[in-house]
């Protein structure tokens, strides 16, 4: 799954822009007939959205990450939507080993 985007390499993705891009990834996959059943519901979806967004947001950072914030953010989008949280899990703790391993 891919995701166009506005984010300009060199800065800092904001909130709104990590929220658009996992509705954008959610969207993909409720056309595929691929989300699944307990996000089918606007509302829980977007509290999950906003909630993994600020995941996500946390674990980025630009000296790390900048080149590979769409794939990283891809990956993750796509096993939280499909309800693989333990590899999404997994997808920022390797985002802040790296950050960990740019500071020492």
């Amino acid at each position: 799954m891919s995701i166009s985007t506005t984010h300009h390499p060199l800065t800092i993705p904001s909130l709104g822009e990590i929220v658009s891009d996992f509705a954008k990834a959610a969207r993909k996959m409720s056309a595929a007939g691929k989300l699944p059943y307990q996000l089918k519901n606007a509302s829980s979806l977007m509290s999950e959205i906003l909630r993994w967004a600020e995941e996500f947001k946390e674990a980025f950072a630009q000296e790390a990450h900048a080149d590979d914030y769409i794939k990283l953010l891809n990956t993750f989008a796509e096993y939280r939507l499909g309800g693989g949280d333990a590899s999404a899990a997994h997808v920022l703790t390797v985002a802040k080993v790296q950050i960990g391993a740019l500071s020492n």
